[in-house]
């Protein structure tokens, strides 16, 4: 898959999984008793996995977009308290809570080596960022308001029991169990983002060494290889001096034979 069709389908997952998270949103959490279950982290953090930081990032904006738009319209009266109380703070303060949260899942499972312990730590990280920037806000920028709802209990257990509790536990639990799903998921149907392949030094030993067998046709010895950056076949272009690969792009000179030149 060359570059262009690489981009164009990771665009097309962004585009879906940030459709998912805003109808998650609108839909709300599954009710079951007094827990409220929400599902929207599970797209931001399959979209970290596949897709990488940036990616992650702007999934985690678009959370954030939406949280702050329910808070500012009286859909989240609790949202709609805290943008009263500091309107400015309260959007910058949302889009940088989803923006991280959508960023470390894909920073840790980079970190980690081995891909299946990643993507459960990933998504380990997202419910954890989330609720965690949450509360210490709530604490740094919000203290009387919180203090207001707590009704003489200590603010920081309020916070920690009352505001998260059982609510982040089940955000957790849902997270890892259907996040690395999804992302196995985007990934077998062709959905990941690729690293480009690190550039090769070539010395200049290695530059008389021939690597591959070679065809004569007249006094030129052509070089049949492959692309020393992706593996991929090359093809001689029309000056039958150089090779350019198709997928990567990467440029390979041919030589001619020394007691063969014209």
């Amino acid at each position: 898959m060359n570059k262009n069709s690489e981009r164009i389908r990771n665009l097309v997952l962004m585009a879906i999984l940030a459709a998912m998270i805003v109808g998650l949103q609108f839909i709300g959490g599954i009710n079951i008793g007094p827990v409220s279950i929400t599902l929207t982290l599970v797209p931001i953090v399959a979209g970290a996995i596949v897709l990488g930081p940036v990616c992650g990032a702007a999934l985690g904006l678009v959370f954030g977009l939406i949280i702050s738009i329910f808070s500012v319209t009286g859909r989240d009266p609790g949202g709609q308290m805290v943008f009263a109380f500091a309107p400015v703070l309260s959007w910058f303060f949302c889009l940088i809570r989803g923006a991280v949260t959508g960023l470390l899942p894909a920073v840790v499972y980079r970190a980690v080596k081995r891909k299946t312990l990643a993507a459960y730590l990933a998504s380990m990280v997202a419910p954890v960022a989330n609720t965690g920037i949450f509360i210490a806000g709530m604490l740094l920028f919000y203290r009387p308001l919180l203090e207001e709802w707590s009704a003489g209990q200590n603010a920081i257990v309020f916070a920690i029991v009352g505001l998260a509790g059982i609510n982040f536990l089940i955000e957790f639990a849902v997270a890892v169990v259907f996040a690395p799903a999804v992302a196995r998921v985007a990934k077998s149907i062709g959905f990941e983002k690729r690293e480009s392949a690190p550039l090769k030094t070539v010395t200049e030993t290695e530059k008389d060494k021939p690597q591959e067998p070679t065809i004569r046709r007249g006094k030129i010895k052509f070089v049949e290889l492959s692309c020393p950056r992706c593996g991929a076949k090359l093809k001689v272009t029309p000056d039958k001096e150089r090779a350019v690969c198709e997928f990567c792009n990467n440029e390979v000179f041919l030589y001619e034979s020394n007691d063969e030149r014209s």
